[in-house]
């Protein structure tokens, strides 16, 4: 099973979708946490998956 580490920040969420400002942050986590196992997870396999969680656990992910 994977860390509990989000690709996308629950800020992000709020900005780029239209659930507006008026929902806790924090009760989105674990339906963030459910679509990257379920979707994104499959997408991109387990090595790269796991890749991308030890670069964000690490803050060592370059922004373009």
């Amino acid at each position: 099973m994977s860390r509990n580490i989000l690709f996308i920040s629950r800020n992000d969420i709020i900005r780029r979708s239209p659930v507006g400002g008026n929902i806790d942050p924090e009760k989105l986590v674990p339906f963030i946490k459910t679509a990257q196992d379920k979707y994104i997870w499959v997408i991109l396999g387990s090595k790269l998956y796991y890749y991308l969680q030890d670069v964000i656990a690490a803050q060592t992910l370059a922004e373009p």
